[in-house]
């Protein structure tokens, strides 16, 4: 519990530190480059996301799982050879892909994308390409060792860089000035992560030896990822065109600000994940996996409930302050999205554990489930229902997730959820289910309602619980009132 709290409030505090630049600098883009500009950076996003799979993303699970599985071991040597393994892999395909990607650029913009994205705005993505594909090495390292603090650093310093920078170019060159941001934010973020790994491992570019028993595992383990990450990001690619094809590029504009919103509701699940993915990667017995789940549940739970509550109640405030009135009519469907944020963080309490134990065959079996789900819902009721029939695939997808992994675990492995947390799961569905229902209702009850929430949260947590926390925020603010 000690570490996920710790892991989970630098990150979770960290990301809420830089909330107010994020409010500032999405008002400002909101304005200025609107739901059409939005919605042509969603398209981009998704294109050049799915064609990650073939450089980076395929890599980094079997990175996380054996990097943390051989620093446990304190196995220096072979740490060294999954991350030239991978930093090799990604630099050389990478570089291969930017080539075609500018070589077959008019066939791309024609086939895959649309036709309000001009050469130039898809020129700048793809210069990114490499920086990005090599910093998610990076990513992978430092979160296979657990760098918090140094994760945390190199966040806050980006934020601020591409906050400066973003806002400086969009007022000189407008949507394109967005865009050339795009690629210096990138080389900035990579110069960053480079600077600070120096000291844990070597960056080279070596001769790989394919026969070795470390390629070989990385590679049996990124071939599964790299099938799974290739639906994954397929089935996000579809979405998007779905959405082009039965509304508009403004409603893409809008699914993208609801990526935005929500991303805030998964701080603190974000920073526990970063300590508890690579833990559930080592070599462990079941009784420190069972335990570690169910304190990684309790935080997600206890804290998910509340974040959830009130963003439901308070959505169509957020979105005036954080992007603009024409990004109103996402406060209607707001809710849905909220909902699959909260069961998606859910979701890898389970599936960490799966793919941590290299349990590949039904990880793969609830991924191709969930991520057919999240095309096929859409699909069929978009035409109804617009905007929400996206967040409802979503939830679809994300609760089968919860249910086959959840049920898997218990039976083949022996890991169960324990009944604390189970009362838990009803509580957040009660108060979750009837925010929806009040959200249009005055501010008093509102507040009324979130204070109920928070009377229960606070029974909930036990007296280590609260002793444990108190003393660890207090040691934080005197540490930095030190410093100051």
């Amino acid at each position: 519990m000690k570490h996920l709290v710790k892991s989970a409030s630098l990150i979770g505090f960290t990301e809420v530190a830089m909330v107010a630049v994020s409010i500032v600098r999405n008002k400002y883009l909101a304005v200025t480059i609107g739901t059409e500009g939005f919605g042509i950076f969603s398209l981009l996003s998704s294109f050049f996301s799915f064609i990650d799979i073939f450089a980076g993303v395929w890599l980094a699970a079997p990175t996380i799982k054996y990097i943390s599985e051989y620093n446990s071991d304190n196995n220096k040597d072979s740490v060294q050879k999954v991350f030239d393994f991978s930093f090799v892999i990604v630099f050389f395909v990478a570089t291969f892909l930017t080539i075609l990607l500018f070589a077959f650029s008019n066939i791309i913009k024609n086939k895959f994308l649309s036709p309000e994205v001009i050469f130039f705005h898809y020129a700048l993505f793809a210069a990114s390409y490499i920086s990005t594909s090599l910093t998610s090495v990076f990513r992978s390292l430092f979160q296979a060792f657990k760098l918090v603090e140094k994760v945390v650093i190199i966040r806050i310093i980006s934020n601020i860089f591409n906050f400066i920078t973003v806002v400086v170019l969009v007022y000189f060159f407008d949507l394109t000035g967005f865009f050339v941001n795009v690629i210096i934010s990138s080389l900035f973020l990579l110069f960053l992560f480079w600077r600070y790994s120096k000291n844990i491992v070597k960056i080279r570019l070596i001769k790989i030896n394919f026969k070795e028993q470390i390629s070989r595992k990385i590679l049996s383990f990124g071939g599964v990822s790299f099938f799974l990450g290739f639906i994954n990001l397929f089935s996000e690619y579809l979405r998007r065109i779905i959405i082009i094809s039965y509304t508009s590029i403004s409603v893409l504009g809008l699914f993208q600000a609801s990526f935005g919103l929500t991303k805030y509701l998964g701080v603190i699940s974000k920073g526990a994940n970063f300590y508890y993915i690579p833990k559930m990667s080592e070599n462990m017995n079941i009784g420190d996996r069972n335990r570690t789940l169910n304190d990684y549940l309790r935080i997600i739970l206890l804290t998910g409930i509340l974040f959830s509550v009130v963003a439901i109640l308070f959505g169509k405030i957020a979105i005036r302050i954080l992007y603009a009135d024409t990004f109103l009519p996402l406060a209607d469907v707001f809710y849905i999205f909220v909902i699959a944020q909260f069961l998606v963080s859910v979701q890898f309490s389970f599936s960490a554990i799966v793919v941590g134990m290299v349990k590949l065959k039904v990880h793969s079996i609830v991924t191709i489930i969930a991520h057919v789900l999240i095309v096929i819902i859409p699909l069929l009721l978009i035409k109804r229902y617009g905007l929400w029939a996206i967040g409802f695939g979503g939830v679809v997808a994300s609760t089968q997730h919860i249910l086959i992994n959840s049920i898997y675990l218990r039976k083949q492995i022996g890991i169960k959820v324990r009944i604390e947390n189970i009362l838990i799961i009803l509580m957040a569905f009660l108060f979750i289910s009837a925010s929806v229902v009040i959200k249009d209702m005055i501010i008093f009850y509102k507040f009324v309602f979130i204070l109920v929430l928070l009377t229960l949260i606070y029974f909930n947590l036990r007296k280590k619980e609260k002793d444990f926390v108190l003393n660890y925020l207090k040691k934080k603010t005197n540490l930095t009132r030190h410093k100051l």
